[in-house]
């Protein structure tokens, strides 16, 4: 008896050896709620990813996205010579060697915070603005050269007298906000004297009101 309870001791000493017990760590992950299940398919992993790191670890919820912009010209497309723009009495624009760069959002705005419980009706409409930019700015005669290729800036409105609700019991308050998201990239600004027929080179950069997810509407619940 000893000696057959000495071999099964012996034999699982070798298995423990040979096949080592693994644990896992639980994870705390945030989660991700959609308030409509289209809005799965509206929004990428990389919009997502940058919602949950602006949330701190909290869960979110995708209220809406909003739709994308649509740009009026391909990329690295040079534009037409449009001939004199208006303030450009001596100079003609164009746009060539459009690059882009990246995608990245802007610092998450607050509109609403909830407490726990109960439903907040918006007393104020909030308003939030996706800007142009051009990196040094532009000669004035090319304002619509500018315009044409990257557009104007953008707005989203939250409007006055929409409700909205608080976390359940497990958190204490929920935060509203929208993030804005734009597109960066270089391009190259050619300058043509209309009489001569000398040309000058502008190399500049832009951010600009992004052509996928402009605005997104979320909500982070707070423990």
């Amino acid at each position: 008896m000893k000696t057959n309870l000495f071999k099964f001791i012996l034999s699982s000493f070798f298995v423990l050896c040979l096949f080592p017990v693994i644990t896992y760590a639980e994870t705390d992950e945030p989660t991700v709620t959609f308030e409509k299940q289209e809005l799965k398919e509206k929004i990428t992993q990389e919009t997502l990813d940058y919602l949950l790191e602006q949330a701190d670890g909290e869960d979110i919820i995708i209220h809406d996205v909003y739709e994308p912009i649509t740009d009026l010209v391909d990329y690295n497309l040079l534009v037409p010579d449009l001939g004199v723009q208006p303030n450009a009495i001596w100079h003609s624009y164009s746009i060539t060697s459009r690059v882009f760069s990246h995608r990245a959002p802007l610092a998450a705005q607050l509109y609403a915070s909830v407490p726990r419980g109960q439903t907040l009706t918006l007393s104020t409409s909030f308003t939030s603005t996706n800007s142009l930019s051009i990196g040094g700015g532009i000669p004035v005669g090319a304002k619509g050269e500018i315009t044409a290729t990257f557009g104007t800036n953008k707005t989203k409105t939250i409007k006055k007298g929409i409700k909205l609700k608080g976390p359940g019991k497990s958190y204490k308050y929920r935060q509203y906000y929208i993030t804005r998201f734009q597109d960066h990239g270089t391009f190259k600004l050619i300058e043509k004297n209309i009489f001569t027929g000398g040309k000058k080179t502008y190399k500049k950069s832009y951010a600009k009101p992004s052509s996928q997810d402009p605005f997104v509407n979320w909500s982070r619940d707070v423990k």
